[in-house]
């Protein structure tokens, strides 16, 4: 697990703590996200029982991956709401043609809360969206929304004047595992 750190240094932010993992092994990209707020100041909205595909959900809580085969311009944007919605959007370049990806029509996950946070892991196949020997980029972020404050912006690295997700320099290479 690598820390995310929020885009902004705000003493109402100190005591969140967020890190996610990323592991790239058969065509399979598995993702953990853990979050410790120990005041449960952030916003977590309830399980939904059927969860189902929603745009929008970054603007309240929501954990987020980017994703790209390495030195590719065109990458994904993964979208995931403590509720269970999601999105998969497929872009051509930086912030350019973003479209609804339907080659995945569910995204099991599994999520447990605790009175302190949250811990979040999914398995996604993505052999029907790139080749499952490609070297993959990856960056982690997510959105928190707290009360009182709204929304934070964290990620593994911020490259950007402004919090930026889809700036590719925050990309990672994430190693293939044997």
């Amino acid at each position: 697990m690598q820390p995310l750190h929020p885009f902004q240094t705000e003493a109402w932010l100190e005591e969140i703590q967020l890190q996610a993992s990323a592991h790239w092994q058969a065509g399979v990209l598995s993702l953990a996200f853990e979050l410790n707020d120990p005041s449960a100041s952030v916003l977590l909205p309830p399980a939904n029982a059927n969860p189902t595909r929603r745009d929008g959900l970054w603007q309240s809580t929501c954990f987020e991956a980017f994703l790209s085969p390495a030195g590719a311009t065109h990458y994904w944007e993964l979208n995931l709401a403590p509720s269970g919605d999601w999105n998969l959007y497929r872009l051509n370049a930086y912030r350019q043609g973003l479209q609804p990806d339907t080659a995945l029509t569910s995204l099991p996950h599994q999520l447990q809360r605790s009175a302190n946070g949250l811990q979040l892991q999914l398995d996604l196949p993505l052999q029907t969206l790139l080749p499952a020997n490609s070297e993959l980029e990856v960056s982690l972020t997510a959105v928190l929304d707290q009360h009182g404050h709204g929304c934070s912006y964290w990620a593994w690295n911020h490259v950007a004047p402004e919090p930026d997700f889809h700036q590719r320099g925050s990309f990672q290479l994430i190693p293939k595992r044997k």
